[in-house]
């Protein structure tokens, strides 16, 4: 049987990450990041046209 650690609700901690920030230009992921806003724009601005 395993054995988990117990959990301890005191412990409070939120990192605010901005992953805009984190992209940086001429990488796969920015080219990721315009493909998929751009299908994203594309898909919305079709369903509102409709």
């Amino acid at each position: 049987m395993p054995r988990f650690k117990i959990y301890n609700y005191d412990q409070n901690a939120m990192v605010v990450i901005n992953y805009q920030d984190l992209l940086q230009p001429d990488t796969f992921e920015h080219s990721v990041h315009l493909r998929a806003t751009d299908r994203l724009q594309q898909a919305l601005a079709g369903c509102s046209s409709g």
